[in-house]
């Protein structure tokens, strides 16, 4: 037979001390939502029990055009009020992460040719921050996308999948995982509603949106001067919705 099924009875980590190293080459969006946004993310497993363990986490996701706005966009030239309607816009950009993991024995599988392997189901659940992003301008022929740092904000994270453990030092992850957060917006690229005005106020009156007074930790170079309307549309716009980014994860580990 090329596949036979047991149920397992051997532990999901062979030695008491053993760590886990995992590196996700690949991260995706998913959901109606859907933003054309991928990235990469590592893990680090330090198991307390049996089948349960300690992590950290960090990933990185190439932010990019929402595919929501993008239609948006097409429809309404990007209208700011059309650009910030939807809190599903929000892109990450990176995150990290401490939390858990429970993986409860699940199954073992005789594989012609790769010997036994291990079958564990993951659950876990994390807290940290999140960097943010808003497109401010689409990739079309006047030029590419613009975007405005929206800043970190605290973030859960839960998720499930299976670990396929090929063999006693190599795994294989595929796990689905949401990262939960507020898409409120309270600055962008560093400005709050009262430095988008001012920089507004500016081109008013015939000046540079940069010579405005802002806080310091504004940045108004990092604006151009088409994108100032739809920036303090985002701030403006009144509270948050809980937003669930849900992504796809697969990696290949090591024990050691």
């Amino acid at each position: 037979m090329l596949l036979a099924v047991l149920i397992a009875a051997a532990p999901a980590w062979t030695e008491p001390n053993s760590r886990e190293l995992t590196a996700s080459p690949f991260t995706a969006r998913l959901g109606v939502y859907q933003a054309r946004q991928y990235g990469f993310a590592g893990d680090f497993y330090f198991p307390l029990a049996r089948s349960f363990a300690v992590t950290f986490r960090g990933q990185y996701d190439y932010a990019q055009l929402a595919r929501d706005e993008s239609d948006l966009c097409e429809r309404t030239s990007c209208r700011a009020e059309v650009v910030s309607a939807s809190p599903h816009g929000l892109l990450l950009s990176g995150a990290a992460l401490f939390g858990f993991e429970l993986h409860p024995e699940l199954a073992a599988a005789e594989f012609y040719g790769l010997g036994p392997v291990l079958i564990d189901v993951v659950l876990g659940g994390a807290l940290g921050a999140a960097a943010t992003r808003r497109q401010l301008k689409p990739d079309n022929s006047v030029g590419p996308a613009r975007f405005g740092d929206t800043g970190w904000r605290m973030t859960a994270q839960v998720g499930g999948g299976l670990r396929f453990r090929i063999a006693s030092w190599v795994s294989v992850r595929t796990e689905i995982r949401a990262l939960l957060m507020s898409s409120s917006i309270e600055t962008v690229n560093g400005c709050t509603l009262t430095d988008l005005e001012s920089m507004d106020a500016a081109i008013r009156s015939g000046a540079s949106h940069a010579t405005a007074t802002v806080r310091s930790a504004c940045s108004p170079t990092a604006f151009d001067a088409l994108d100032l309307g739809i920036a303090r549309n985002l701030v403006r716009s009144a509270g948050g919705h809980l937003l669930a980014i849900v992504q796809l994860h697969v990696g290949l580990g090591v024990t050691f």
